[in-house]
């Protein structure tokens, strides 16, 4: 008996916790279209550091690896489709 009321107040304890502390914090929630720009943002600014101190025929080496390797990571991201990839991919390139 003394078992099963230790149980419960236990239960209601952890009850009290979860409704506490589920109501007291909060999630910075954005669209996907803000994720979206946010990513692309990040990847232009990574691109540009990359290519900042290059020129000529090493700078398009260059550009176009960086930029296979963002269409990579691109594919696996929830926030891009295929079709989404391949824009962003193309403004990169046009930007950069």
């Amino acid at each position: 008996m003394l078992g099963f009321i230790i149980s419960v107040i236990g239960f209601i304890t952890i009850v009290l916790f979860s409704i506490y502390f589920g109501k007291t914090i909060k999630r910075e929630t954005r669209n996907p279209k803000e994720k979206r720009d946010d990513i692309l943002n990040k990847y232009k600014l990574k691109l540009d550091k990359k290519l900042a101190n290059l020129d000529g025929q090493n700078r398009q080496k260059e550009k176009l690896h960086q930029l296979k390797l963002i269409a990579k990571e691109l594919e696996l991201n929830i926030y891009f489709d295929k079709e989404e990839s391949k824009k962003a991919i193309e403004k990169l390139a046009k930007e950069c």
